[in-house]
């Protein structure tokens, strides 16, 4: 879906993310170091006195133990680099909520601007057809006698204007398709240009 789609292939989003998962393994590690470190040490030898004892049990001493490293003396300073790390992971988390938000946000204004330009070029090609449609009538009564050439003139014009302004939407909604682009980290092929409409 959309959302899984655009957490994979916004940079923004994916480098917020990769910062906060680092952040949150900090955090992690700062808390482990509260905890005792504790080691198996050993030393096994012979203390037979003759050959044929040596592997009589008397004869086996062994001295195996743990080790243990218990961070009493460092409390003040692992609490403050705890403290510190956990600032960090907060700091993470509010900026990955604040980017996938800003990418929501772009997001939805590209498709909302993208969709508005795709409805007004609708419109504005309706008026062109109309407007192609007035210059044959226009033609017509000229060739008639009902009218005088400034009508044609005229309907000629509108004509002009009304694909001017078709133009401007082609323009307007292909700027609106490389910011809706950009808006959802690129790589989309399912987002289709307008088809131009030539006036009838």
């Amino acid at each position: 879906g959309l959302p899984s789609e655009l957490a994979r292939r916004r940079p923004d989003i994916v480098e917020a993310e990769a910062k906060l998962h680092a952040a949150t393994a900090q955090t992690g590690v700062a808390v482990a170091s509260f905890y005792p470190d504790i080691s198996l040490v050993g030393d096994f030898g012979m203390q037979g006195l003759r050959f044929a004892d040596a592997f009589n049990l008397p004869a086996r001493a062994a001295d195996i133990g743990p080790n243990i490293d218990l961070p009493i003396f460092q409390g003040g300073r692992l609490t403050a680099q705890l403290t510190l790390r956990k600032s960090q992971q907060r700091e993470a988390a509010i900026a990955y909520q604040k980017t996938v938000l800003t990418a929501w946000r772009e997001v939805d204004d590209a498709l909302t601007a993208y969709a508005q330009a795709q409805k007004q070029r609708t419109d504005d090609a309706r008026v062109v057809d109309e407007s192609a449609k007035a210059l044959a009538a226009a033609q017509a009564q000229f060739r008639e006698g009902q009218v005088d050439y400034l009508n044609v003139v005229s309907a000629r014009a509108g004509v002009l204007s009304s694909q001017s302004t078709l133009a401007q939407d082609d323009a307007t909604i292909a700027t609106d398709l490389v910011s809706l682009y950009r808006a959802l980290g690129g790589g989309w092929q399912d987002v289709v240009g307008p088809t131009p409409v030539a006036p009838g």
